[in-house]
């Protein structure tokens, strides 16, 4: 019972980020916090096989507090049992959503709070509280640390299409995250490197009609930048 944990941002919950961003620094550097609004779908704990409904739906608003869960002013939990915690030696991601699971992850550690709950977690290594949270049927995973180099080595990811390598004019060798979702039967593919300034100049204009010259003295002139072209002194 070891589902797979990642963080998920949201290109359309930009704020989101922001926010939590903002309160996590006030909270190291002046003591004081305050809870933050982000929601699951915005910045989060998630699961690949979870999604949070509430009375009423799913929850789809990131300024709804009465549908979506709702970071703490630390932003590792939105409630006792879905949470991140520390451990002596690393991360661990729990979800214990039922009453029967918050109920299991109180008592294999002989806590009545999310505060004990905490400080006997810190004492024990990562491998110890997943056993005992797999022996008590808690959902829970590890929370991987510094995974760039085992994403894109992975040969399953690469099969996937989550990592993309393409050559760059000025850089060499491009590696980044590839596609992380689809849309249906529209097949995403990462083949092309980020273009480098003026590297389209020429292609562009010439599409929206000018003529040779008129692009030429437009680069001469230094209104249009272009790749490889001269520009005169």
């Amino acid at each position: 019972m070891n589902p797979t944990f990642a963080y998920i941002l949201y290109g359309g919950d930009k704020h989101d980020l922001d926010d939590v961003f903002y309160n996590r620094a006030t909270n190291e550097s002046q003591n004081r916090g305050r809870p933050t609004d982000p929601h699951l779908q915005g910045v989060a704990m998630t699961t690949q096989d979870t999604e949070f409904y509430a009375v009423g739906g799913p929850c789809t608003s990131s300024r709804s507090f009465a549908r979506c869960p709702v970071l703490d002013k630390n932003q590792v939990s939105v409630s006792l049992g879905r949470r991140i915690a520390q451990t002596s030696d690393g991360w661990i991601a729990i979800a214990a959503d039922s009453a029967t699971h918050v109920s299991e992850l109180l008592g294999s550690f002989e806590a009545t709070n999310a505060d004990d709950l905490m400080t006997s977690l810190r004492s024990r290594t990562s491998h110890d509280v997943l056993a005992i949270l797999d022996q008590a049927g808690v959902p829970s995973g590890p929370l991987n640390l510094k995974q760039k180099a085992a994403f894109f080595d992975d040969p399953d990811n690469i099969a996937a299409g989550l990592v993309a390598n393409y050559p760059h004019p000025l850089w060499g060798n491009f590696e980044q995250t590839g596609a992380l979702w689809f849309f249906g039967d529209l097949n995403m593919k990462h083949v092309l490197a980020p273009p480098t300034l003026g590297q389209h100049t020429v292609e562009i204009l010439s599409e929206l009609g000018l003529s040779e010259g008129h692009i030429t003295s437009l680069i001469d002139r230094g209104i249009a930048v272009a790749v490889g072209a001269a520009r005169k002194p």
